[in-house]
């Protein structure tokens, strides 16, 4: 029972980092998307203005975007969140995951030309919490396995030795 448990845990950690993944570079290419037109007139407010409506969506931390030569062009950050170096891939794509975030890396793309990189990073809390409540269900259904399962032995155990003991 328990390798069951650890075994459903460990498949609904992996595929829920992963659509966390997944949906993160969904966003970023929403975003990139939507920043296409103020990158072409070299708008930094106006892709700023797009990004902060990350507000909305607590589980972000930051996002940034690239100009082509590595310059940060605008960027968001959730407050209480300090500014931290990050190394943006020559071909604008890739994922960081960490204990505690996952990062993307998707291009800006327009007309196939590549006018910049975002980067957006969000907190992984959300997949801990449903780590944490997994845990306490698993250790709920092993207690009362066990508790049923001492209970079925003394009941057996007592109409099979009654007999013998007699």
């Amino acid at each position: 029972l328990l390798i069951a448990c650890a075994t459903f845990m460990t498949y609904d950690y992996v595929t829920f980092r992963d659509q966390q993944i997944k949906d993160a570079q969904a966003l970023a290419d929403v975003l990139g998307t939507g920043s296409t037109a103020a990158m072409s007139f070299d708008d930094s407010g106006a892709v700023r203005e797009t990004l902060n409506a990350l507000t909305n969506k607590p589980q972000v931390t930051r996002a940034l975007v690239y100009v082509p030569d590595g310059r940060e062009f605008a960027a968001y950050r959730r407050q209480n969140v300090q500014p931290a170096a990050v190394d943006v891939p020559a071909n604008g794509e890739g994922s960081i995951v960490t204990a505690d975030r996952i990062g993307v890396f998707r291009p800006i793309v327009f007309n196939h030309e590549q006018l910049g990189t975002i980067y957006l990073e969000a907190d992984r809390t959300q997949q801990h919490e449903r780590v944490r409540h997994f845990g306490e269900t698993v250790l709920l259904v092993l207690a009362g396995s066990t508790v049923i399962a001492f209970a079925v032995a003394w009941t057996l155990q007592g109409l099979i030795s009654g007999p013998i003991l007699r």
